[in-house]
């Protein structure tokens, strides 16, 4: 019944379609970044961090970083006080050890910075990471600070966007007046 439909066709149209759909499907799905991935970074652009704390707040933190590019941030790993986590993976990214390998793991990565993922992170853990940061070529701070920050460029860079559109505006009002005495000279 459905053989006699395809009578007359050549064999060489059923296999160009099949070759035209599977070029535009790879096509698609090489220009469309995977869900996750976010956009391409340029190497070493943005600082590399370090998240003390391996829980759902460091999870949060390196789905934020991943994906908001104003943070100008790339998380390299993780550091986390509970042995049962150590040489595991979240989110792509491994988690190192405890806060004892901390300045080894900044001197090796080039880490920037060590964000703390929580406030639950206290006494030996927050205290070696606020007394050696001064020893290190970066610093540290809590996960609220690094928001914070991008917060304040956020809004800077909106005054900046802002003033330029009430400048051209300007301009145009300007311009209009002055085309307005051109007429009435005219007249």
């Amino acid at each position: 019944m459905y053989a006699q439909r395809f009578v007359g066709f050549s064999r060489t149209v059923f296999l160009l379609d099949a070759l035209l759909l599977v070029v535009l499907v790879g096509w698609e799905s090489a220009l469309v970044p995977l869900p996750g991935r976010g956009a391409p970074r340029p190497p070493g652009a943005f600082a590399k961090v370090l998240i003390y704390g391996a829980g759902a707040g460091g999870e949060l933190i390196v789905r934020e970083l991943l994906n908001n590019h104003a943070l100008e941030r790339v998380p390299v790993g993780f550091v986390d006080d509970d042995r049962r986590k150590h040489a595991t993976r979240i989110h792509g990214l491994p988690v190192f050890g405890g806060c004892e390998q901390l300045e080894t793991l900044v001197r090796e990565h080039g880490i920037a910075e060590v964000i703390v993922s929580s406030a639950k992170i206290h006494g030996n853990g927050l205290d070696a990471v606020t007394r050696s940061a001064a020893g290190w070529p970066c610093r540290s701070g809590e996960a609220s600070s690094v928001w914070s920050d991008a917060k304040k460029k956020k809004k800077e860079k909106n005054k900046k966007i802002k003033n330029k559109k009430e400048k051209k505006k300007n301009i145009r009002k300007k311009r209009k007046k002055i085309k307005k005495k051109k007429k009435k000279k005219k007249k």
